[in-house]
C-alpha cells in the first residue's frame, strides 16, 4: 500500500509539475537520507514499474531508483545538494592519490555517479577497508553512495 501511495505521489508530482518543468534545471531524489540532482537536459524519460522509478537518459543509460527508498522529489534551478564533501573527518570515505578508501560498510554495495547521475561504478565492499581505483574516470566531480550515506569528491 506503502508503495502504491508513494507511486501516485511521484505520477501526480510529475504530472503537475509538467507545465513549469522547463523553467527548472534539475530534478533532485532524496532517497533514505540521500540527495541526488539529476540535469532536466539530460533526462530522456522517467518510467515507473516494478517497484522502480527508472530514469532514462538521452545517452542511452539508464538508473532505477527503488520506490521504497524514495521520500522525496522535486525541480529546481540549483544543483546545490545536501551531500557533503569527501574531505569531512568524520566520513568513512577518503581519497588520496586517485584512490577512494571506504572503510566499514562490510556487504555495501558502493556506487558513484558523475553529475548528470550516471552511475560509472559500482563496487561491493568485501573488506573493511576497500579501495577503488579512480585512475579510469575523468578529472571533475563525482558522488559516492554507500547504502543510505553520499558524498561528493572532486577526481583530480
Amino acid at each position: 500500500m506503502k508503495i502504491l501511495r508513494n507511486l501516485f505521489a511521484c505520477l501526480l508530482l510529475m504530472v503537475s509539475s509538467v507545465v513549469l518543468a522547463d523553467d527548472y534545471a534539475y530534478l533532485t531524489v532524496v532517497q533514505t537520507g540521500a540527495q541526488t540532482n539529476f540535469s532536466i537536459n539530460n533526462i530522456k524519460n522517467i518510467t515507473f514499474d516494478d517497484n522502480y522509478m527508472q530514469l532514462n537518459f538521452n545517452d542511452n543509460t539508464q538508473q532505477k531508483l527503488p520506490l521504497s527508498e524514495l521520500s522525496k522529489m522535486f525541480f529546481s534551478n540549483s544543483g546545490e545538494t545536501g551531500i557533503l564533501n569527501v574531505g569531512n573527518q568524520q566520513s568513512a570515505f577518503s581519497l588520496k592519490d586517485g584512490v577512494l578508501h571506504i572503510k566499514g560498510a562490510k556487504g555495501s554495495n558502493v556506487t558513484i555517479y558523475d553529475m548528470s547521475g550516471k552511475a560509472v561504478r559500482n563496487v561491493t565492499v568485501r573488506e573493511d577497508d576497500t579501495q577503488v581505483n579512480l585512475s579510469g574516470l575523468t578529472k571533475g566531480a563525482y558522488i559516492v553512495k554507500v547504502g543510505g550515506e553520499a558524498r561528493k569528491f572532486m577526481n583530480k
